[in-house]
């Protein structure tokens, strides 16, 4: 059995916003600090600063011939949310 997973990208760091919820029951509401996160589709995937996704909506042959080279080969960077 075989698996691989996506690389961590070094160019964009990975900060995750802060995001005040409430949850409330009968008894009132309590305040939870969490965090949100971008899907990796609105993420830069890249090895060495070259897109591993064409302008033709398809992956890169070059780093990816098939689904797990693609994930040796290429980072996903963190997402920028302040743009």
């Amino acid at each position: 059995l075989e698996a691989a997973g996506q690389q961590q990208g070094t160019q964009q760091p990975e900060v995750h916003p802060e995001l005040w919820l409430q949850e409330c029951t009968a008894s009132g509401c309590e305040k939870h600090n969490r965090s949100i996160v971008l899907d990796a589709n609105w993420r830069w995937v890249n090895k060495g600063g070259q897109n591993c996704y064409t302008d033709q909506d398809t992956w890169d042959p070059t780093f990816c011939s098939d689904p797990a080279a693609c994930a040796l080969a290429c980072a996903l960077e963190g997402a920028d949310y302040a743009s």
